[in-house]
């Protein structure tokens, strides 16, 4: 497991959630007027939460509060995922492949770290270690 509390900008997890983040957006501009209440402030709010989320985890120093962190982020990233689709299927914007791509990759690794953080937290427990 990547050592916790060392939040670095190269870290992949964290430079995807902040390219997705840059994308949601670009993409505001391009949705009607009439979505300013809705999709907008959707993907901005969701957008925050996910860039704030995996630093949050990438610097948490405890794996309880990296699976916290990240599964806020997972949570951010699906909601975006799905307003994205629905903006898409509705003809708001147009598909970008290398965009899903992103966050499927996102996904994934934030499976993957909630996955190593649930293990030490379960090592600490068996093993009588406060975490």
């Amino acid at each position: 497991m990547k050592q916790l509390g060392s939040s670095d900008i190269n870290d992949s997890l964290e430079a995807d959630a902040f390219a997705i983040s840059e994308k949601v957006y670009a993409l505001i501009t391009e949705l009607p007027e009439v979505e300013s209440a809705g999709m907008c402030f959707r993907l901005r709010f969701k957008a925050m939460d996910l860039t704030s989320s995996v630093t949050e985890a990438l610097a948490s120093i405890y794996a309880p509060d990296a699976e916290l962190s990240l599964s806020v982020a997972r949570r951010a990233l699906a909601s975006i995922r799905q307003i994205y689709l629905l903006a898409t299927k509705v003809d708001y914007i147009e598909l970008d492949p290398d965009f899903m791509v992103i966050i499927d990759r996102s996904v994934k690794s934030i499976a993957h770290r909630m996955a190593e953080a649930r293990t030490e937290i379960d090592r600490s427990v068996s093993e009588g270690i406060k975490t």
